[in-house]
């Protein structure tokens, strides 16, 4: 028979502990012999997560009728909209028994030598009454395998929707579908549930036979790994992640397609705004996009028509990544991708100049003007069907759509929700970017500024543990000034949180400065500070937030936020700076400015920075030293230099602009323009 079956795949939690790994090979039979390995990883912190111990199965026959539950849509031997799941000889799944509190288990495999809806299965071992959960297809088919952990005494279990997938008329391909069914004993009547969803669809025009793929894009993970709870239908899926975890936000159906046959495509259960992208031998290609969500809801068909393609596959083509700046300096450039979003084709010329124009004001801004020719400057394009961002209530929900690539979005007036699809986004930059194409540099190496071309004001920064990120900056009142100030209380005493805060007088915010500027101060920030320096914000707010005695983001396998400190005594920029500071007033007085002053990471207290006042409180031009020392270690590690403290100084330039090239208290507001308070931005997202 030809059944929609999917793998189940290696996957790991987060919190890992309580994962086993059944590597059965094919032919192999289930008994004593089955080993369980578990996942190598660090021990959960969560008790909830147990490892589960194995337990040998039962020499003993055992009989089970199986079939399919009904309404379930997912096998394709239809007529009309309804469809029917078979079984046919030689078909297999697996039995699993765990006991009670989901803490072991025991394994057997079942076969067929009948077909049809519902048929007998044997096996040669026997599992006891409790829990018992059977997976299709058997393990070692198609090279799949089963993992299983306990999730708060409830058995969880694996799987993964293959990211490529082979194009079959009227239905899918060997090993694509998974099937579930639990029960409480292996003797009676067992009802398989259907795991994934799928898309089905039919193309016509005459330019069908020249199609060789459909690539399924959405704005969330549509595919590869994921975690659920089988002992319900449809099964749970509780949101836990794998530190391992294949995630991807589209599928490829690549083969041979004919006019008016069904095709189709299986994802993750999920609610999905949806664009197929058909492609031809040649790489043309034709997009169509669906305008409003989609929920692929567990077991179930969702049929979204006929396709016209017509007589050529016409996609605008975008430009050509285009080199802006090129490294003259270091083994390895380091690569920076600027990319477009919400701009329609015939406003790409507008997007290139934002792009230059940001770029210039981030390579204008020390330290990154004076280590400018270790850069490779990629400014890539890509085509919006709308323009602008998607509109939200503020808590992510979108209420105003824009048909965008990346999936834009946040609220009219709370921007702290800004997001963006980081599947779509990773995955352009990574089939797009040159240096990444060719070898060069990861996509966790390669930091992404994204330009919106939307007036809001706004701008943050999606970053993970491995080193990837990318920053949201819209074209904030179509270049209109921007003006931002310094906090209004400040801790009364630097050492001691104890004694609380007061209000900023005057003549301090008047030494501080007001920052006037534009939207190109919110890609300095959010991209020249958070997704490629890795700083955390410095700024605070009125109220006063808690904050913990230690930065939890320093665990990851990229620190950030090393630019602030839990400590007082020991800062991190103790032994560089603190300890040396005579030495370094005695070469340039403005070094004066280091110390360590209390404020940062958002709350007035238990935090301390480096200086009084930065790019990270403000947006102005102004790197602190610290963060300028930690931004050109970055740089060079990615160039495959070595980085020396005293060549470091050396080249340092220590010049704020705002402080100390104009004497008037509104230093930088040099034009004619009006200025246009706004609040700080928003502290950066930590994704994963």
């Amino acid at each position: 028979m030809r059944k929609i079956a999917f793998f189940f795949a290696a996957l790991m939690l987060a919190a890992c502990t309580g994962a086993i790994e059944i590597p059965v090979p094919d032919g192999q039979e289930p008994g004593s012999a089955v080993s369980a390995t578990p996942f190598l990883c660090a021990p959960s912190s969560d008790p909830s997560l147990q490892e589960l111990a194995p337990v040998p199965a039962i020499p003993e026959p055992s009989t089970v009728t199986a079939g399919f539950a009904s309404g379930t849509r997912t096998y394709l031997q239809s007529s009309g909209d309804v469809t029917k799941v078979l079984w046919s000889s030689g078909d297999g799944f697996d039995g699993i028994w765990t006991d009670s509190s989901a803490s072991s288990f025991r394994y057997a495999r079942y076969t067929t030598s009948g077909s049809g809806a519902a048929v007998d299965f044997t096996s040669g071992y026997s599992l006891p009454s409790g829990k018992l959960f059977f997976f299709y297809p058997e393990v070692g088919k198609s090279g799949n395998s089963l993992r299983i952990a306990n999730y708060y005494s409830r058995l969880a279990v694996e799987v993964r929707v293959p990211v490529e997938q082979t194009a079959i008329r009227g239905n899918v391909a060997d090993g694509v579908n998974v099937a579930y069914a639990f029960a409480s004993s292996d003797q009676g009547n067992l009802t398989f549930h259907n795991f994934p969803s799928l898309l089905r669809f039919r193309i016509t025009g005459s330019v069908v036979p020249d199609v060789v793929s459909v690539k399924l894009l959405g704005s969330q993970q549509l595919a590869g790994d994921v975690i659920f709870l089988p002992d319900s239908a449809p099964a749970e899926i509780p949101g836990v992640s794998f530190g391992d975890a294949v995630s991807s936000a589209s599928v490829t159906l690549s083969g041979s397609f004919v006019a008016g046959e069904e095709y189709y495509i299986a994802l993750i259960p999920s609610t999905q705004i949806i664009r197929l992208i058909f492609s031809d031998a040649a790489g043309n290609s034709t997009t169509k996009i669906a305008g409003k969500e989609i929920d692929f809801t567990q077991g179930r068909i969702i049929d979204i028509g006929t396709i016209n393609l017509g007589s050529k596959l016409e996609d605008a083509k975008p430009k050509d990544p285009d080199l802006y700046m090129s490294a003259s300096s270091g083994r390895t450039p380091v690569s920076i991708a600027v990319i477009p979003e919400g701009f329609r084709e015939s406003e790409m010329s507008t997007y290139e100049t934002l792009a230059h124009n940001a770029v210039d004001a981030l390579m204008d801004t020390e330290p990154y003007r004076s280590y400018r020719e270790y850069f490779n400057v990629w400014i890539l394009f890509a085509n919006s069907r709308e323009s602008g961002a998607s509109v939200t209530d503020g808590n992510g929900n979108i209420t105003q759509r824009h048909n965008t690539y990346f999936g834009a979005k946040w609220g009219a007036s709370n921007y702290g929700d800004m997001s963006a699809s980081g599947d779509v986004v990773y995955g352009f930059v990574q089939e797009n970017c040159p240096d990444i194409v060719s070898g060069m540099h990861s996509i966790d190496e390669v930091p992404i500024m994204m330009i919106i071309n939307d007036s809001r004001f706004g701008g943050i920064c999606h970053s993970t543990s491995v080193g990837r990120g990318y920053a949201m900056v819209p074209y904030t009142d179509r270049g209109g000034g921007l003006a931002w100030g310094f906090p209004d209380i400040i801790a009364v005493s630097d050492s001691d949180p104890s004694a609380g805060t007061r209000k900023v007088t005057n003549d301090e915010k008047l030494a501080f400065r007001v920052n006037y500027g534009d939207w190109r101060n919110t890609a300095i920030h959010e991209f020249g500070g958070h997704c490629f320096g890795r700083l955390a914000d410095e700024y605070w707010y009125t109220s006063v937030y808690p904050a913990t005695s230690s930065l939890s983001v320093h665990t990851w396998t990229v620190p950030f936020g090393l630019n602030v400190s839990a400590t007082y005594d020991n800062p991190p920029w103790k032994a560089d700076l603190l300890d040396n500071l005579d030495n370094l007033i005695a070469r340039d007085s403005r070094y004066s400015r280091i110390g360590v002053y209390q404020g940062g990471d958002v709350s007035p207290l238990n935090r301390w920075r480096s200086e009084t006042v930065s790019c990270m409180i403000d947006n102005r031009k102004y790197f602190s030293t610290w963060q300028r020392e930690l931004i050109v270690k970055r740089i060079m590690e990615l160039a495959g230099a070595t980085f020396s403290l005293s060549d470091f100084f050396a080249k340092d330039v220590t010049e704020d602009p705002l402080r100390d090239a104009v004497a008037s208290p509104v230093a930088g507001h040099a034009d004619s323009r009006t200025y246009r308070p706004v609040p700080p931005l928003p502290p950066p997202v930590f994704d994963y």
